[in-house]
Formats: structure tokens, C-alpha cells, sequence
């Protein structure tokens, strides 16, 4: 399932009748090894025993699986329970001249009822988390190492997720190394 653009790519939700649900990020043309990237970064991860990553599988879809014409490879990611330290909101419509008119990482498209919705960004809403948490601070500091150790330059808070309940942390979306 299409779940719209990250600020490179798309993403898609992959559901299955049996097993976890993952999301795949598709290689690009600019960047044809995006998905290995991320997977290397995984590898290392439970290499040094970390713990700081979601762990990345390397995938080839269809076309047809993903919504698409043809296939893809790229990078498949866990689900990351828990909630980024803050939202990226697009809540203000607009009409479809002004989002082909507009940069990609300003805009996004949602499909309703067959009928498509154009919106633009309006804001970034933040969560809060305890941050003082021990358990907290570990997984974050763990994850500052990974990032150093594979030069990671992509890393921030829309793509770290902190579990209010367990208190853990981890990234995710790690190909820019």
C-alpha cells in the first residue's frame, strides 16, 4: 500500500496474511543502492549488538503487489512501535494546479472514495516523551554510536521512534551513509 513520499522516495506499507508488517522504501535512480545502504546499516547494528535500528531485509516486489507498473528493489524495514518526536502535518487543502505547481516536500496526495485530495504543508506537531528515562537515553545514545560508525547524515526526529511504555528507541530510514 502506497503510504506517499518520504523527502526522496516513497514508501509503501507491506501487509501480510501471516507475519509483520514492514515498510519498503524502493532504491532510486539517483541512488540505485539505497536499499543495500540500509540493510548494511542493519547488519552492523546487530553486529555491535546495539539494538538502535530497525532491522532492514533487501526485497524485489512486482509491480503489481506495491500499486505500480513495474518492479522495485530497495529496503524493507520492521515496524518501529512507538511515536516520533514530531509529525510533519499537510491539513491545508489545496487544488491541483497549485500541488503540480508546488515542491514535493511541500505537498502531499491523499485518494478518498476514488476522489483525490491535494494538501499543503501546514505545520509540525511534536510529541512528547520522556527523555530523562535511563532505558531512553541508552537507546539514543546507542543510536548516536550506529549513525557514527556508518555516517549516517540523515538522521532526526521524524525518523526515530520512542515507545512511551517501554521507554526504547530506534531509528529507522537508514540509507544515507
Amino acid at each position: 500500500t502506497p503510504l506517499g513520499g518520504g523527502s526522496l522516495n516513497e514508501v509503501f506499507k507491506v501487509s501480510r496474511k501471516k507475519g509483520p508488517t514492514g515498510y519498503f522504501k524502493p532504491n532510486t535512480e539517483n541512488d540505485p543502492q539505497m536499499g543495500a545502504k540500509a540493510v548494511m546499516s542493519s547488519d552492523i547494528n546487530q553486529v555491535l549488538g546495539l539494538d538502535s535500528l530497525a532491522q532492514e531485509t533487501y526485497q524485489k516486489y512486482s509491480g503489481k503487489k506495491l500499486g505500480k507498473k513495474n518492479s522495485m528493489e530497495g529496503a524493507e524495514s520492521e515496524e518501529v512501535p512507538g511515536a516520533t518526536s514530531h509529525e510533519v502535518e499537510f491539513n491545508t487543502p489545496i487544488d491541483q494546479t497549485t500541488f503540480n505547481n508546488s515542491p514535493s516536500n511541500q505537498v502531499k496526495s491523499k485518494t478518498v472514495d476514488n476522489a483525490t485530495q491535494y494538501y499543503q504543508y501546514s505545520g509540525v506537531k511534536h510529541n512528547r516523551h520522556d527523555y530523562s528515562d535511563p532505558q531512553t537515553q541508552k537507546d539514543l545514545a546507542n543510536l548516536q554510536l550506529q549513525d557514527a560508525v556508518t555516517g549516517q547524515y540523515d538522521r532526526h526526529g521524524a525518523n526515530i521512534r520512542i515507545d512511551d511504555e517501554t521507554k526504547r528507541a530506534k531509528g529507522y530510514d537508514s540509507d544515507m551513509i
